[in-house]
């Protein structure tokens, strides 16, 4: 008997090593439109951490999603899922994770942030400082929040150039970081444009634990 709850121990403490935590404390329901030839819309949600912007979550609207953890600005840990709700609780049915590398797919070197209107923002980005056209160009419209959730939610490019955004936008921003990305147009200069929304935004409490 003794030995048989020292195993359970053992087995407890082996499964509590390679679990890992993650808590979120806003949802926010995304549509992203895809305005060449016959639009496309596309909804779901993006789950975030306000102070731990290292890692985030997705459920697209087959109820489907993936939690994202970064390791370093080209590899991540995704830990897929299957989303449901009973009895207005949510429940995740996570898949083995996997590890994928990610390299920014454009180079910017050169980034210039224009106000347009109030909370409206015009970022233009360049390969290089000499570089007289763009690659990439982004509309964003703020709305003030109570705290920062300055986050590219729908975008088709790798962190190490969402890191560059969002720096160069919050040098516009006087020290004043507590908004969130309500919409934003993107024009990636190779005949691909979309436009995200936020269509709601919402505190939760939510924690959840996957097994590595």
């Amino acid at each position: 008997m003794k030995n048989r709850i020292v195993t359970i121990f053992m087995l407890f403490i082996g499964l509590s090593i390679h679990a890992q935590s993650y808590t979120f404390d806003y949802n926010l329901k995304i549509r992203n439109i895809n305005p060449k030839g016959a639009t496309k819309i596309t909804t779901g949600q993006f789950i975030l951490n306000s102070d731990t912007p290292t890692y985030e979550m997705y459920i697209r609207q087959d109820n489907g999603g993936v939690l994202i953890d970064k390791i370093d600005n080209e590899k991540y840990i995704l830990h897929d899922f299957l989303h449901s709700k009973i009895s207005n609780k949510d429940f995740f049915n996570f898949y083995p994770s996997r590890e994928i590398n990610y390299s920014d797919n454009k180079l910017i070197d050169h980034i210039d942030v224009e106000k347009i209107a109030e909370n409206k923002y015009f970022i233009k980005c360049y390969p290089t400082k000499k570089t007289k056209r763009t690659n990439l160009e982004i509309i964003v419209n703020l709305k003030p929040i109570d705290k920062d959730l300055l986050r590219f939610y729908y975008l088709d490019l790798g962190d190490s150039i969402r890191q560059k955004l969002i720096a160069s936008l919050k040098e516009k921003l006087e020290g004043n970081y507590n908004y969130f990305i309500e919409s934003f147009s993107t024009n990636y200069r190779n005949g691909n444009k979309t436009e995200s929304y936020i269509d709601n935004i919402e505190k939760i409490d939510l924690k959840i634990i996957t097994q590595q």
